[in-house]
């Protein structure tokens, strides 16, 4: 505020637009001037007190810093309304993609991603049906691409659409690429989230959509499969099916969640590499027979070794790489399976020798089926006690056909 004597005389910022727009002028009378103020009675006594010429001065002074403020105020509207107007617009008209948005590859397409193969071969079998998912025609289509009704390869060898390649990323370990029998990898169209078009078996790299995460989901390890942009498998009905009775793909890609329909179950053969962990079970039964450790291993005394069964812990078995393509077996407690005598019938088993030597090498005779023998460094080979109780333990025979033939459900790659 401006201060003439005693009274104080307002600025016009509280002006109405019909007194901004006949803002005074040069020339301008004090009676015109007086004219235009929200307080006549007031302005008319200082007009008398101090003259046209001192009035105008003030006047003059007002106009211009009412226009000034105005200008500021206008200003600082038209930069409030700019900001709103681009808030608005991000937060409504252009909202953040979901997380499972489809990225926009670039043009031309990421390189291939570098992976290394797993020694072996795999199959891969639905939870709740146990039946094996097969790559139709061995691979290389985009529609009805993957059946979940295979059987299992020890009930019907000599099935090769149900085997698969692994390969894993070279970077982390921690992505996969299926590998068909025709050299073709699997690849989850857009990287998942869909319901039909859902799995293609025709690339011949692996970039993004070809990657996928093996996860455990149990002590007991069942297997979730997970996309690259983080959706799950699903086997539709838990498996079983065709294209044909499912009424579409066997296979979604649009899970958020594990339940029993996205729960696989992981077996190897042929090759088993080194440094996987497995549970070891008679080819021969759906469920039981499993080589235990009893105790978790550890043990030096006749039932060291049995099929008895029992938890995780008594069952994992890592499998060492050796010399000669034999391999040591090592048990959850880190120590390692011994032949007594190195295998003679009769001599039993250890779970307590801390270092490897031949009694501690086991040959993996393959048999086409995902089954093998396990064979000692005397020649024989280990065979179930049909008793399958805690004091019964394997047995070694001479013969093979009385031998057991052995399963291996991938615990851990």
């Amino acid at each position: 505020m401006l201060t003439v004597g005693a009274d104080p005389v307002k600025l016009g910022l509280c002006r109405t637009p019909l007194e901004i727009a006949n803002a005074p002028r040069p020339g301008d009378s004090a009676s015109g001037v007086s004219n235009l103020t929200r307080s006549s009675d007031r302005q008319a006594t200082v007009v008398a007190a101090i003259g046209d010429r001192a009035l105008w001065s003030v006047r003059a002074s007002t106009v211009a810093f009412e226009r000034e403020s105005q200008m500021k105020i206008s200003s600082s509207i038209q930069t409030l309304n700019s900001t709103m107007t681009r808030s608005w617009t991000q937060a409504w008209q252009i909202p953040p993609p979901p997380p499972w948005e489809i990225p926009k590859f670039e043009i031309p397409p990421p390189p291939p991603t570098p992976v290394d193969a797993l020694d072996g071969e795999f199959v891969i079998l639905t939870h709740l049906r146990g039946r094996a998912l097969a790559a139709v025609g061995g691979g290389g289509r985009t529609t009805d691409v993957i059946v979940t009704n295979a059987p299992t390869p020890w009930q019907l060898p000599g099935v090769a659409e149900e085997k698969f390649k692994f390969w894993v990323d070279s970077a982390t370990g921690q992505y996969y690429a299926f590998q068909t029998v025709d050299g073709h990898f699997i690849t989850a169209n857009q990287g998942g989230g869909r319901i039909t078009n859902t799995i293609f078996s025709n690339a011949t790299e692996v970039r993004g959509e070809e990657m996928f995460k093996v996860l455990p989901r149990s002590a007991w390890p069942r297997w979730a499969i997970q996309t690259l942009q983080g959706y799950f498998l699903t086997a539709v009905g838990g498996g079983g099916h065709t294209n044909v009775d499912a009424g579409g793909d066997t296979i979604h890609t649009d899970a958020l969640n594990v339940a029993e329909w996205e729960l696989f179950n992981i077996f190897r053969g042929s090759d088993f590499g080194t440094g996987s962990t497995y549970a070891i079970e008679d080819a021969h039964m759906w469920v039981g027979g499993f080589l235990t450790a009893m105790q978790g291993g550890g043990l030096s005394g006749p039932n060291a070794l049995t099929n008895y069964g029992g938890p995780p812990f008594w069952l994992s078995w890592t499998l060492l790489k050796q010399a000669g393509n034999t391999y040591a077996f090592q048990t959850a407690s880190g120590g390692f399976l011994s032949a007594n005598a190195g295998g003679l019938p009769g001599a039993g088993f250890r779970t307590d020798t801390v270092q490897i030597g031949d009694r501690e090498k086991f040959t993996l005779v393959d048999n086409g089926d995902f089954s093998a023998y396990i064979k000692t460094h005397a020649g024989t080979y280990l065979q179930r006690n049909e008793l399958g109780g805690p004091n019964d333990p394997v047995r070694t025979v001479t013969d093979v056909s009385h031998a057991t033939r052995w399963k291996f459900w991938v615990f851990g790659l």
